[in-house]
C-alpha cells in the first residue's frame, strides 16, 4: 500500500513539474500565429479577418502583434510561479494572459478579460 501512496504522489510531482519545467522565458520568444479558438471543448478556427493575426515575443521584453488587422506593441514579462504573461501596450493597457499549455510548438492562452475568459487561444509558432 505504502508502494502504491509513494509511486502515486512520484507521478504526481513530476507531472506537476513537467509543466514548469517547460514554462521559460526562451520558450515563448518567438512569433506565434493564431490557430484556432477552445471554448467548452469546442474547437473554432479563426474568421477571415484574423487569419494572419499573430503575437511576437522577444527575448528584449517586447511583443507586437496583429488583431483582426490592428497592430499593438509594447512590454511583455512572464510570471514563472504564475504560469501567466503580463502585457502593457505604448498606451499604457495592460492584459493578463494565463499559459494553459506551452512547447516549442504550441502555445495554449487564456486571456483574463472578461469577455473572453472562458475561452482558449491556440497558437503555433512560425516556422
Amino acid at each position: 500500500m505504502k508502494k502504491i501512496i509513494l509511486t502515486t504522489t512520484f507521478f504526481a510531482i513530476l507531472s506537476a513539474n513537467g509543466f514548469s519545467q517547460n514554462l521559460s522565458k526562451e520558450i515563448l520568444c518567438k512569433k506565434w500565429m493564431l490557430e484556432k479558438y477552445i471554448i467548452d471543448s469546442i474547437t473554432y478556427g479563426p474568421e477571415e479577418n484574423e487569419k494572419n493575426d499573430f503575437i511576437l515575443l522577444d527575448a528584449e521584453g517586447h511583443f507586437k502583434t496583429l488583431s483582426e488587422g490592428g497592430t499593438e506593441q509594447g512590454t511583455w514579462i512572464v510570471n514563472l510561479n504564475g504560469g501567466y504573461i503580463m502585457l502593457k501596450n505604448d498606451t499604457g493597457e495592460t492584459y493578463k494572459a494565463y499559459i494553459s499549455f506551452v512547447s516549442s510548438e504550441v502555445l495554449i492562452l487564456k486571456y483574463d478579460i472578461e469577455e473572453i475568459r472562458d475561452i482558449e487561444v491556440r497558437c503555433k509558432s512560425q516556422k
